[in-house]
């Protein structure tokens, strides 16, 4: 029996009415999306091209909409960086995530049935998964980028990183429905 699943920050479908399609099978976790989860790209696209205009050395509109597909190949990187380290942490405390369900928005983690009965400690290593995945690939990757030419790629690899750190820390926020949430809960 699936729980209902309250509506998280930032997601506009109701996941509990919303179709969830699978894509594929990871482990024992379902990859799977809503059908308007091919908004993502672009929802990320039109963010990143919102900061483009504040960049006043983008000069050209051409460079505008290459900065912003470059920021959103990050964003989403980063996103698939935060959502493996859950998947990791989950299999590795012993309780996987039963579901990574993509969403216009975001990745939201999905744990059937109700977890009221899985340790506390088991949780704190659920919801770390995401952040320590984001800040450790952003550290490994800034100590790289000072080391190894990556030619053409050099550019992405660095907003990568930044923006790999900022999601890790963003996240460990006590916000509801981020890590932090969960993490800093006494």
């Amino acid at each position: 029996m699936q729980r209902k699943i309250k509506r998280p920050l930032l997601v506009f479908e109701d996941l509990n009415s919303v179709r969830h399609v699978t894509l594929f099978i990871v482990g024992r976790t379902k990859l799977t999306a809503t059908p308007q989860s091919w908004l993502n790209p672009f929802l990320f696209y039109i963010f990143s091209f919102v900061v483009a205009i504040f960049r006043p050395e983008l000069g050209s509109a051409s460079e505008r909409f290459g900065f912003a597909f470059l920021i959103m190949l990050v964003l989403e990187g980063a996103n698939l960086i935060h959502s493996l380290g859950h998947m990791f942490t989950s299999s590795l405390g012993g309780a996987p995530m039963d579901e990574l369900l993509i969403t216009a928005t975001r990745h939201i983690n999905i744990y059937y049935p109700e977890q009221n009965d899985v340790p506390r400690r088991i949780h704190l290593l659920r919801s770390l998964g995401g952040p320590l995945a984001n800040l450790g690939f952003g550290i490994v990757m800034f100590f790289l980028l000072f080391r190894v030419n990556f030619g053409l790629a050099h550019e992405y690899f660095a907003y990568l990183a930044t923006f790999s750190l900022a999601a890790g820390l963003l996240t460990l926020l006590p916000i509801r429905s981020l890590d932090g949430e969960v993490i800093w809960r006494g």
